[in-house]
């Protein structure tokens, strides 16, 4: 039976995002982004959109998220995440609710 497990990777340092080796039998597999408590993430370079169905116009949206897969060969010279406070997501979260 193959034994997973992560040890946090000291190589990287991204504000309040911790990158932890994702590790089959002590070999590499993949690699996971977290956020620290409090805080969440989104990606810089997404352009996502929803189509309002009111207006039928499309309007750009943000997807915060606090774990992120990435594959062994990623190259962490691209990445493009951003951690802000919860507290910030919630509030954008409340104001678009209005």
């Amino acid at each position: 039976m193959a034994v997973w497990t992560e040890v946090l990777d000291t190589n990287f340092s991204y504000p309040n995002i911790n990158i932890y080796q994702k590790l089959k039998d002590g070999v590499l597999s993949s690699y996971e982004a977290r956020s620290e408590e409090g805080y969440v993430f989104y990606d810089t370079t997404e352009n996502n959109t929803i189509l309002d169905p009111e207006t039928a116009k499309e309007t750009p949206v943000t997807y915060y998220y606090t774990i992120r897969i990435f594959p062994k060969i990623y190259n962490f010279d691209n990445f493009s995440l951003v951690a802000v406070r919860k507290e910030e997501y919630d509030k954008t979260l409340e104001e678009s609710e209005v």
